[in-house]
């Protein structure tokens, strides 16, 4: 049996790439996972992440939706275009 590779790249095209071409006002989302190390090799404080992603939420007008078991904000959102942060 021989596989027609154009046939699986057309099918993988239809159902993952054309969805996300339509005009109607829906938008893809888009993932971005950034590390945060520490440059003195040393663990991370985190007590300086939650201060960033506090920071972030008010410069950017996001609002915090969860907390970790700690209390700390492990995400925040935009009400304007549904956005999200979180961190974990």
């Amino acid at each position: 049996m021989s596989i027609d590779t154009n046939t699986i790249k057309q099918a993988i095209y239809r159902k993952y790439i054309e969805p996300t071409r339509q005009r109607d006002g829906r938008y893809i989302g888009v993932e971005f996972e950034i590390p945060i190390v520490n440059k003195a090799r040393k663990a991370v404080d985190f007590s300086i992440v939650f201060d960033m992603v506090d920071a972030f939420a008010a410069e950017f007008g996001f609002n915090e939706q969860i907390h970790d078991d700690e209390g700390n904000i492990s995400s925040i959102s935009s009400v304007e275009n549904g956005d999200d942060l979180s961190c974990a």
